[in-house]
């Protein structure tokens, strides 16, 4: 049989083996007294076999294995190894280049999402920032495992040439890229979406990291002990221990600005008073977790398309005029974004309710409208804003300093202000209901046409620096703040109206001015009932001439009904506070009259009029008209009785004999018109 020469040469045991194959047989020829070493046989040629003729011609093909031999597996094993390796280096490259695309921008404004890159899918902030930590370490901890298996050598002995001492050290340094890869990448995670200033996600972060730390320590004692000598050894444990010292101490203080309240804060004690935590801007370091939008970046854009639709159907002719009374620029509610630094920045209407805002930095920005209610703004940096037309309510300003701050038409309600200064700020048209100010300084600040109601300010708590008293439109039930000679200022809504017209009266007004009057004529047209002398200077400011154009937001019409009906419940609260003067209840000392039953069957004796206590002098008068009155009261009671007997309903009677009770002869000192009109009313 002719079998055909596969291999060329083989040498093993010092034979020259020779494999040969047959369609699909294949058997070894190993003679040693005929192949020896040595002998050539060109490839291809054609030759016997000695051991063909004890093969069997029917030989059957043999059958695959189905379950593959031990040594077969190991090696499957060890080829997945780097495939795995490889997939997590992917991972933990993805998962960086995905973080460090995210902006301050989007963790401020978290409702436009994050677009991960290469897929272009636009994902949850909060989501991504939750999944992403959990991904990571479980891709830490798989690979973890699998480290021994990958790198057997280095549990052997030292080696000895050049070559295995060059993989043995690049097997190290991969070893040590896999082992810190893990929390590298949870470390960057947290220091990135700290800012975001998420409790539970913060705890999450923060587990995910200290998990990943454990399990590479422990890994790593095991593969690299042998290879570090003592003083490497020292040196690593110093460097760990000062690196875990200083990320612990960073942790803190991230602990204190997203647990800790303001109040309680020391970072933010720190932060207002002293320079230790201020940037170059005003605002707060960076080690400090905080959002920082950079000045050239726009946070908003303007009203958007819609407005003008929105502005037509709430009846609005324009749409500017309708985000002013309605739409917000950016919502900040129940937001923990304490140190937040957007200065700079024109964003109109912010929506901060509830908002944890302390210690941030809104130097030079333009905050026309915003609403501020229960917020924290502790510490915080207003030095040339603009907060015209802005909404303060419920809540507690502690040493925050108003800078040139533009405050014009601003709304105070049910705010304390504490340790703070106005220095050089605008408050002109503002409104102040139950607000107190405690130690606090107005430093050449502007407060004309103010109203205040119920403004706490005691003696020595409060400073002004002002050339003459400001004209204001109303001061009411303040009795804490300043009065009298020591006041600085006057009440006169015509004047204090009037010193405004070169800034209202104009065909088209700024930005600021529009935002602070719509608050302010609002505010008015809401109170104009408890202010009609306001409300009468108003009308008569808004019919000058040049002032006819101004925005009324509906005061106009309303405010000749708000007028007429104030009017109205004036009359009526004169009439019954002169009804009550005039009122029996309100003489002391009177008898009730006789007391009418409905067995009454006898009239009543008419009751006889009362001498004069002093015999030796003329009668008084006022006793006089008194008797007469008393008699004339006790005929009314007489027929009133004879009408019962005649069937007239004996509750109506006695309830008409207890209004008109018999005036008592010891009270002297009543006033005989008084005593008149009243007698007059019972016989009506």
């Amino acid at each position: 049989m002719q079998w055909k020469l596969e291999n060329h040469e083989h040498v093993a045991s010092g034979l020259t083996i020779r494999r040969m194959y047959s369609g699909w047989h294949a058997h070894y020829c190993a003679d040693a007294t005929v192949y020896r070493q040595g002998a050539a046989i060109p490839f291809g040629a054609q030759f016997s076999c000695p051991l063909s003729n004890h093969m069997p011609l029917n030989r059957k093909q043999p059958i695959r294995e189905v379950f593959p031999r031990k040594r077969l597996r190991k090696e499957e094993a060890a080829q997945t190894e780097p495939t795995s390796v490889l997939s997590y280096a992917l991972l933990i490259l993805y998962v960086l280049a995905s973080v460090s695309s995210t902006k301050d921008s989007m963790l401020l404004m978290p409702n436009k999402g994050i677009q991960l890159p290469l897929v272009s899918v636009t994902v949850s902030v909060a989501g991504f920032y939750f999944l992403s930590p959990l991904i990571v370490l479980a891709g830490h901890l798989v690979t973890l495992r699998k480290l021994p298996k990958m790198f057997p050598g280095l549990k052997s002995a030292a080696p000895n040439n050049a070559s295995d001492k060059l993989s043995r050290r690049t097997d190290l340094l991969m070893l040590i890229c896999l082992l810190s890869a893990g929390p590298g990448t949870l470390i960057y995670i947290l220091t990135k979406f700290t800012a975001y200033q998420s409790p539970h996600l913060f705890l999450i972060q923060v587990a995910a990291l200290y998990c990943a730390c454990y399990a590479a320590r422990i890994r790593g004692r095991e593969l690299l002990a042998t290879h570090l000598s003592s003083g490497t050894r020292t040196s690593t444990r110093w460097l760990r221990q000062i690196g875990s010292g200083v990320f612990e101490m960073w942790l803190l203080v991230c602990v204190d600005v997203i647990f800790l309240p303001a109040h309680l804060s020391p970072v933010l004690w720190v932060k207002t008073h002293t320079y230790w935590l201020d940037n170059e801007d005003g605002g707060t370091v960076a080690w400090v977790p905080h959002i920082a939008i950079d000045r050239g970046e726009r946070l908003w854009s303007g009203p958007s398309k819609t407005d003008a639709e929105l502005a037509s159907y709430s009846g609005h002719a324009d749409p500017k005029e309708y985000f002013m009374v309605r739409e917000v620029a950016m919502d900040l509610r129940s937001r923990n974004l304490r140190y937040l630094d957007v200065s700079l920045q024109v964003i109109p209407r912010i929506w901060a309710h509830n908002a944890d805002l302390a210690g941030a930095n809104f130097a030079f920005s333009r905050l026309y409208g915003s609403v501020f209610v229960n917020t924290t703004l502790n510490g915080a940096n207003f030095e040339l804003a603009s907060l015209d037309g802005a909404t303060f309510m419920n809540m507690d300003l502690v040493a925050t300093d108003f800078a040139q701050t533009s405050m014009k038409g601003s709304y105070w309600d049910n705010v304390t202000v504490r340790n703070a200064k106005f220095v050089n700020a605008d408050l002109t048209l503002s409104s102040f209901f139950n607000t107190s100010f405690d130690n606090v300084a107005f430093l050449t600040t502007t407060l004309q046409a103010t109203s205040l109601f119920e403004v706490k300010g005691g003696e020595g708590t409060l400073t002004f620096t002002a050339r003459e008293p400001f004209k204001i439109l109303s001061l009411a039930e303040s009795d804490d703040w300043p009065q009298g000679s020591d006041s600085p200022f006057e009440v006169n809504p015509q004047a204090a109206l009037e010193s405004l017209r070169s800034e209202l009266c104009k065909p088209k007004l700024s930005p600021d001015w529009a935002y602070a009057w719509g608050l302010f004529i609002q505010t008015k047209l809401l109170i104009a009932r408890t202010e009609p002398e306001v409300t009468e200077a108003l009308q008569d400011f808004m019919k000058t001439k040049g002032c006819e154009g101004l925005p009324d937001r509906g005061f106009k019409e309303d405010a000749m009904g708000i007028l007429a009906a104030a009017a109205k419940d004036k009359a009526a609260k004169d009439k019954a506070s002169h009804e009550d003067k005039g009122s029996p209840a309100s003489k002391a000392g009177r008898e009730p009259p006789p007391h009418l039953t409905s067995e009454s069957t006898q009239s009543v004796e008419p009751l006889k009029p009362v001498e004069s206590a002093i015999p030796d002098k003329a009668p008084d008068p006022i006793q006089a008209k008194e008797n007469q009155s008393r008699t004339a009261l006790s005929k009314t009671i007489s027929s009133r009785a004879s009408s019962h007997r005649r069937g007239i309903d004996p509750a109506r009677a006695s309830a008409k004999a207890h209004a008109c009770p018999v005036l008592s002869p010891a009270k002297r000192l009543i006033n005989a018109e008084s005593t008149k009109i009243f007698l007059g009313n019972c016989r009506t």
